[in-house]
């Protein structure tokens, strides 16, 4: 757990995802525009069941990645983005399996360090994990001061441990399978540029 007198309180941080799981919205244009448009926090929810990854023995739908929202929320949701998004690339390779997703180099510029860390999906892979997405996502924004987001942020990620949320979250015991997943992805994605 982080500690720093800018991360918000355990109290503080109960309230505010009780409040979060009572502005649950389903992911649509309407929601993401109103997540686009908001400066403080973006939640987002699934049932574990849906991800294909026994993350728990509940149905109820839980806290799965906490961020930023407005304007830098965007490359979460769009197709073309996966390469930028860690959500998305820990989607993707939960996922990859089960809808046969294909990683890519994030782009085709050598001096790019981290494109096959950082993949991309084929287009028809990335509209599939969009796809996907929109039927089994949740999210909730609330607005917060932009100097208080990343205390925020934190104060949230050490109180519901999302899954998705894989720095500064040392109590999260999926991490290390997820990020092994991962690696996969961005070994496929290296692959795929030796094929060709």
């Amino acid at each position: 757990m982080v500690v720093s007198e800018d991360v918000i309180t355990w109290e503080e941080s109960r309230q505010l995802t009780a409040k979060f799981e009572e502005n649950l919205k389903s992911l649509n244009e309407e929601s993401l525009a109103e997540t686009l448009a908001t400066v403080g926090i973006l939640a987002i929810y699934c049932k574990p069941h849906a991800l294909g990854f026994e993350l728990n023995h509940t149905e109820e739908i839980q806290m799965i990645f906490v961020d930023e929202s407005g304007s830098a929320a965007e490359k979460h949701f769009k197709n073309g983005k996966t390469g930028y998004s860690t959500l998305r690339r820990s989607l993707a390779a939960l996922l990859r399996n089960k809808y046969d997703l294909v990683a890519i180099p994030r782009s085709n510029d050598t001096i790019d360090a981290d494109r096959y860390d950082n993949f991309a999906l084929q287009d028809a892979s990335d509209k599939v994990l969009t796809n996907w997405m929109q039927e089994n996502l949740h999210i909730a924004v609330l607005p917060v001061e932009k100097d208080k987001i990343m205390g925020t942020v934190q104060g949230l990620i050490n109180y519901n441990v999302p899954v998705f949320n894989l720095r500064n979250n040392r109590e999260n015991k999926y991490g290390p399978e997820i990020k092994r997943l991962r690696k996969k992805c961005a070994e496929m994605a290296r692959e795929s540029e030796v094929a060709s």
